[in-house]
């Protein structure tokens, strides 16, 4: 029997409301595919569900379906490849599958979910797991995943053990193989600076033996220096088309998964916008940061950019102008919204720094679908406002 899972990008970030944190924060991951996530731990010495990658109909098949034979499995991996993931409640899952898994069968006698992640709440790791097979993150809550936290200090410890054996009603008799399981899994978590490291299939077998399947792993992008061989196998086909094609431009893009665009300059003043708009309840579609520029060029592009993610409700440029002048970067805003042509969605504009009065009244009296808002947290409020009403 094959077992044949579809590995692409997924929605892990919503792993942070089991958390229970006070209010909506968005973090930059790098999203690596399962199954070199799945790689990452073998090398580790964990074990994994063998298997191998699939780009044809050959030797591909469905999302987590089980075919009985080669026949079948060819059959179903017609109809899932270069298939787009239903996307109407989920951003992240709008890029296709590409590189579907065939995983041997595996005689099982009990399965469950982990995984470990960083409570930010209560400052160190927590491992979650939950008897429910086949949960999803966003779905845990409704399944009383168990949290179970780790001192730094201690790492996997007997009583961190003991706690997991008895949420899972697993037998006494596991609990060797159970602690070194869950070593190499922590110990993988914190070598790797992974922020998320998910098992969605822990099985139990026969021989009282525990195998890894469709893992998950995101890593803290500020790692990079210190993970140059992860972030080295970044496919290039599962980075969103929109950011491939800011980095033409040179501006800097990074897709999220909110409904308010942002247009700022400068990479510190783009993080607050976003925390601020987190702040009053909402969420950013995206981090553009347009450096320096502000001509009316670069105001046209980075509109276009923004605009092509049929999610955004609502745009919010946030421009500080210290060397560059506000009333020269009003006329690039209106010039570039003016040439676009009637906006699908009004436009806040905070303009500080240099000549700023005078950029605001401009961006008032444009005629345009613009709004002028030169106090910053009324700014992001109206821009949520008007996101949510629209």
């Amino acid at each position: 029997m094959s077992f044949v899972q579809t590995f692409g990008p997924r929605a892990s970030q919503q792993i942070l409301s089991l958390l229970r944190f006070s209010r909506p924060t968005q973090r930059r991951w790098l999203s690596i595919q399962g199954y070199q996530a799945q790689n990452i731990l073998q090398q580790a010495g964990i074990p994994v569900a063998t298997g191998e990658i699939a780009r044809s109909t050959g030797v591909a098949g469905d999302c987590r379906r089980s075919a009985e034979s080669p026949g079948e499995a060819r059959t179903i991996a017609s109809r899932k490849l270069s298939h787009r993931p239903n996307a109407r409640q989920n951003k992240a899952s709008e890029l296709p599958v590409d590189k579907p898994q065939t995983t041997e069968g595996t005689t099982l006698k009990t399965e469950f979910y982990l995984a470990i992640t960083v409570d930010r709440e209560h400052y160190c790791p927590v491992i979650i797991v939950s008897r429910k097979d086949d949960v999803r993150i966003g779905e845990l809550g409704r399944h009383n995943a168990r949290r179970v936290h780790i001192d730094y200090s201690k790492g996997i410890t007997d009583d961190t053990v003991r706690s997991i054996i008895k949420t899972l009603a697993l037998e006494q008799g596991l609990t060797k193989n159970l602690h070194s399981l869950l070593e190499g899994l922590y110990d993988t978590f914190i070598s790797k600076d992974a922020t998320l490291l998910e098992i969605n299939h822990v099985v139990k077998t026969d021989q009282n033996t525990f195998v890894c399947s469709d893992p998950n792993f995101t890593i803290d992008d500020a790692s990079a220096p210190r993970q140059p061989d992860i972030f080295s196998i970044k496919a290039d086909e599962q980075e969103h088309p929109t950011e491939t094609e800011a980095k033409k431009h040179g501006l800097v893009y990074v897709h999220l998964d909110g409904n308010i665009g942002t247009i700022v300059n400068g990479a510190g003043l783009a993080m607050a916008t976003n925390d601020v708009i987190s702040y009053y309840g909402g969420k950013s579609a995206n981090f553009l940061d347009a450096g320096g520029q502000a001509t009316t060029e670069t105001m046209v592009k980075a509109f276009q950019i923004v605009l092509a993610d049929h999610w955004v409700k609502v745009i919010f440029v946030n421009i500080y102008g210290g060397i560059i002048r506000c009333d020269m970067v009003a006329t690039s805003i209106i010039q570039a919204a003016d040439r676009l042509g009637l906006l699908r969605c009004p436009i806040v504009v905070r303009l500080q720094g240099t000549n700023s009065e005078e950029g605001q009244r401009m961006i008032s009296e444009s005629g345009l679908n613009l709004i002028a808002e030169s106090d910053f947290g009324r700014a992001a409020k109206v821009a949520v406002e008007t996101a949510n009403s629209v």
